[in-house]
């Protein structure tokens, strides 16, 4: 027996629809329920041995809101602001001056890392040069996740102002 898409459009579609807006907005949940029934009707033959076709709708939906999300996320990293793209060129293919730009500001940086207490330099170089997740570094270091939460943020304010106070930082 065929499931009946028309059924489960309006059993689910309220429900469905309100956990979307929640979750990304009232445009993108009307997008992704309006896919995810788009395609329980062109995949209607492959649907017939799948027990649970509300569930099999919920975790399309779901997958679809992941997708949203994760294109956000890309679109957010792509946005270059100010001279950070110029900068990337730069990196990507220095001339001189730029080269000796690129290595004063890693002296630059590497002055205001030595500056840092052993602490907090402790955490940075864990999670940026480590790839460590806090968590990780809380239970080696055998303290709180808060604590080490707090040694990133003082690490970073500093580097920010040590930075953003020397004229030839970047």
């Amino acid at each position: 027996m065929k499931p009946d898409i028309d059924e489960l459009y309006r059993d689910q579609r309220g429900r469905l629809l309100a956990w979307l807006s929640g979750k990304s907005g009232p445009d993108d949940a009307e997008d992704i329920l309006q896919d995810a029934f788009l395609r329980a009707c062109a995949n209607m033959d492959a649907l017939e041995p799948i027990r649970d076709l509300a569930g099999w709708l919920w975790r399309v939906a779901a997958n679809g809101l992941r997708d949203l999300w994760r294109e956000a996320a890309v679109r957010r990293q792509k946005h270059v602001h100010g001279g950070e793209l110029d900068m990337l060129a730069d990196s990507l293919y220095p001339g001189p001056q730029t080269e000796a730009e690129l290595a004063e500001q890693r002296r630059l940086l590497a002055a205001a890392l030595a500056a840092l207490p052993p602490e907090q330099r402790l955490v940075v170089d864990a999670v940026y040069g480590g790839d460590l997740s806090l968590k990780d570094i809380a239970r080696r270091e055998g303290v709180s996740i808060d604590t080490i939460a707090s040694r990133k943020r003082y690490a970073l304010e500093k580097l920010r102002k040590a930075l953003d106070s020397d004229p030839r930082a970047c």
